[in-house]
């Protein structure tokens, strides 16, 4: 016996339902990877000794008394 026509068509609309939330899904994960590898690049820099030794010798041109 056939699937009725009205099953059907509500099968494809739930179905395309899904696949719009899972693009929604998919573009806010490409954004939080964005946002953590932006965090991890913040966080290197904040560690890097060669940086933080260019911002010491910066601050110390240019603090009073310097």
């Amino acid at each position: 016996m056939p699937i009725p026509e009205g099953r059907l068509r509500r099968l494809e609309e739930d179905l395309s339902a899904q696949e719009r939330w899972l693009r929604t899904l998919q573009r806010h994960i490409a954004r939080l990877q964005d946002e953590a590898l932006a965090y991890e690049m913040i966080l290197a820099l904040g560690r890097d000794q060669r940086l933080l030794g260019v911002l010491e010798n910066l601050y110390g041109k240019h603090s009073p008394g310097a």
